[in-house]
């Protein structure tokens, strides 16, 4: 299906410019080590969702399709609620705001194909309104960038 291709090939491309990467936090004044582990288990999760939709089997059906972006959806935004409540140390707050900008645009990328699929009623459907999203694609690649910047500023590495 296209879907999947069209999906997985940006996933792909994303993963490639995002080899290493790291976030996850609670909130608070954070100390210098706390935000870099912290925010590098962020990245991390964010780039592990990303190979998790990337090496998925194809959805059989619509719904399997939404039940997938959904899920996927769910754990970027959880991501991106654990970035959100972080409060870093002066010396990060552009690395904190970048951050923030890259889970924004990978939850938005996965937001607008869910809701391709969910206003769709076949797979051939759902194929070419996301097809219609390829504007979305270089803010999708912008968001991977940033990611990459973020990991190699905190010094992350993913394996």
């Amino acid at each position: 299906m296209k879907f999947r291709s069209t999906i997985v090939l940006a996933v792909m491309v994303a993963l490639v410019a995002v080899l290493a990467v790291g976030v996850v936090g609670c909130g608070g004044p954070m100390t210098e080590d706390e935000y870099k582990e912290e925010a590098g288990q962020a990245v991390k999760d964010l780039v592990a969702a990303m190979e998790e939709f990337n090496t998925m089997e194809e959805p059989e059906t619509i719904e399997d399709a939404r039940t997938v972006l959904g899920e996927q959806v769910d754990k970027i935004s959880d991501v991106k609620k654990t970035i959100d409540g972080f409060d870093p140390p002066d010396k990060y707050k552009d690395t904190n705001d970048t951050l923030k900008s890259a889970a924004e645009g990978i939850e938005s990328f996965f937001t607008e194909a869910k809701k391709a699929f969910d206003e769709s009623e076949s797979m051939e459907e759902a194929s070419t309104a996301f097809e219609g999203l390829e504007s979305m694609f270089e803010d999708f690649m912008k968001a991977a960038a940033d990611l990459q910047t973020v990991a190699d500023e905190l010094g992350v590495t993913i394996e």
